[in-house]
């Protein structure tokens, strides 16, 4: 008995993979690397890690904003945004 063809051909399946690397991948790469980066005079960027540019995301501040988003779609139920109450 001989083989049978593929109904769709095998090289179909790199279209999704390369749209995944394109779309997603690569801008969430830049976004990793930008975000560990210091910002220089002159708009350039200073590879390296630091915490204080983290440091402002454990404030108060945010905490309340995300505590809020969080007791908000608690209460509706859907898991949805309601505003910042």
């Amino acid at each position: 008995m001989s083989r049978r063809e593929a109904a769709t051909p095998g090289w179909l399946g790199l279209i999704p993979g390369a749209t995944l690397v394109a779309l997603f991948l690569i801008p969430f790469a830049i976004m990793l690397a930008v975000s560990v980066a210091e910002r220089e005079a002159g708009g350039f960027y200073q590879w390296g890690f630091d915490l204080a540019g983290y440091r402002r995301f454990l404030s108060g501040f945010f905490g309340g904003i995300l505590g809020g988003l969080n007791r908000s779609s608690q209460r509706s139920g859907d898991g949805g945004c309601d505003g910042y109450e």
